[in-house]
């Protein structure tokens, strides 16, 4: 003879079964958004921006290998923008530090000076002067801005003369915004 569960088993196994739908519901939902969310981001880029993958770590900490960013033009680039930029063929990001007219330094410290105002740089987790080649105090010509990667002691940037300053008509836009990696997934600053 079979035995027959009691009603506690009975509602135990009830629960534990709205439990799982529950959860199964919330996964749905979530899955959705974020559907959603990529579709709209990816509809909007191709209207106004665009999207890129970083290609390697001179942007780090901030910005990794392999992250998925969205930029767009805006009017008016601002000191401490990342920026989006063609150089060699190929769309580069580095952070805009200064613009025509102004005048870059650098000190052993790793201090960067615009202007002969010390640059607030609180994206930056250590200071390192890095190498350079440029002639100190540097002007940055007019219709120019002067780029430099946040991983100062690997990235290549203005401080080059074979890199140089950027011509303003070569900007592609300003990176809004993470799509990849989804844990950091968000605004960049």
């Amino acid at each position: 003879m079979e035995h027959l569960p009691t009603s506690a088993q009975i509602r135990l196994e009830l629960e534990r079964e709205r439990r799982r739908t529950g959860i199964r519901k919330k996964i749905r939902i979530f899955a959705a958004i974020g559907a959603f969310i990529l579709i709209a981001i990816l509809c909007i880029s191709l209207f106004t921006g665009k999207l890129i993958r970083m290609s390697g770590n001179a942007m780090s900490p901030n910005i990794r290998k392999d992250d998925v960013l969205y930029f767009r033009k805006v009017r008016i680039y601002e000191q401490g923008d990342i920026i989006a930029f063609a150089y060699e063929g190929k769309t580069v990001i580095r952070r805009l530090i200064a613009v025509g007219g102004d005048w870059v330094d650098f000190d052993d410290a790793g201090n960067v000076y615009v202007n002969d105002a010390v640059l607030n740089e609180p994206y930056l987790n250590q200071k390192d002067p890095g190498d350079h080649d440029i002639h100190l105090p540097f002007q940055v010509p007019e219709g120019s801005v002067f780029v430099l990667a946040d991983a100062r002691d690997i990235g290549i940037d203005s401080r080059m003369e074979a890199f140089g300053c950027v011509s303003a008509s070569e900007i592609k836009g300003k990176v809004v915004f993470r799509l990849f990696p989804w844990r950091k997934m968000g605004k960049v600053r």
